[in-house]
């Protein structure tokens, strides 16, 4: 599970804060926090990262809060499940940009926006294991809006069926949600909040794609601003940006509840993670 540096490319702006790679491994895409661009990087056989295939740069005005002012924020970009396009989550315009992918001659094009309710701050999407929903976690109003997801005509079509809230009400005014993972077997979306510090589990119907609340558990952290959930789907851990540590929780599904285990790792302002599972050779 060592990582062994190969190489650095500038990937045409500044603080890239995500990054997505297709099934093929053909490009490296990254989202660009403080400066609203999407950039896709070629990659080379031997996993090295190329020059700059294309790049664009969010425009428009948002929401007006301390620091963010009506400037483009891109915290996320993913792949649809297809790998036909690239959803783009920018934070400052309430808005999910989608791209279609051209992957022949290395080019992005804006075919579709899905507007985010004013001021709500969309933070990052994700798609269900079959790929027939999105999720889309928005920071400011503290929701999770799903999505059915199909394409027709060659175009995405994302059609709204739910919204559902991640605190209580009366927590809305500290509450930042902040992350949110699909647990691999795709029966569970866990959402972490910040502010309020807690993690919340829904269970995804297999029908329907539409989310019902299973637990909510206060962790003892501060701000748990991502999470991941253990391959065995029996413990989730949370990255706590500003106590600097990672806490793990031992999952009960049937009973509703989630109990921390084990000692604290300690960490230096952790902002992301991901968990993968080595297999034996």
């Amino acid at each position: 599970g060592d990582l062994t540096s190969i190489n650095k490319q500038w990937i045409g702006g500044m603080r890239g804060c995500y990054v997505e790679v297709d099934d093929g491994n053909r490009y490296l895409f990254v989202g660009g926090h403080h400066d609203g661009r999407v950039s896709m990087m070629h990659l080379e056989a031997d996993g090295s990262i190329g020059g700059i295939a294309d790049g664009i740069f969010h425009k428009g005005i948002g929401r007006s809060i301390a620091q963010r002012n009506f400037v483009p924020h891109v915290d996320c970009v993913k792949l649809t499940p297809d790998q036909k396009f690239l959803c783009a989550v920018d934070n400052g315009l309430d808005q999910v940009k989608v791209y279609r992918v051209d992957y022949e001659n290395g080019k992005l094009e804006l075919i579709d926006i899905i507007r985010g309710p004013l001021e709500s701050a969309p933070r990052m999407i994700r798609f269900s294991r079959d790929g027939e929903y999105a999720y889309i976690l928005y920071e400011l109003l503290n929701i999770v809006e799903v999505y059915h997801y199909s394409v027709q005509d060659n175009e995405p079509v994302f059609e709204k069926i739910q919204t559902i809230s991640t605190s209580p009400k009366k927590e809305e005014d500290i509450c930042a949600a902040s992350g949110m993972e699909i647990s691999k077997s795709g029966k569970y979306l866990f959402c972490s909040n910040a502010g309020v510090n807690s993690v919340v589990c829904y269970e995804i119907e297999e029908k329907t794609g539409m989310l019902t609340p299973v637990f909510t558990t206060k962790v003892n952290s501060d701000y748990p601003k991502m999470l991941a959930i253990y391959p065995d789907e029996k413990h989730y851990l949370t990255l706590n940006n500003n106590s600097n540590d990672i806490f793990s929780y031992t999952i009960d599904y049937r009973d509703g509840y989630s109990l921390e285990t084990g000692s604290p790792v300690k960490v230096d302002k952790p902002n992301c993670i991901y968990m993968l599972k080595l297999e034996a050779e």
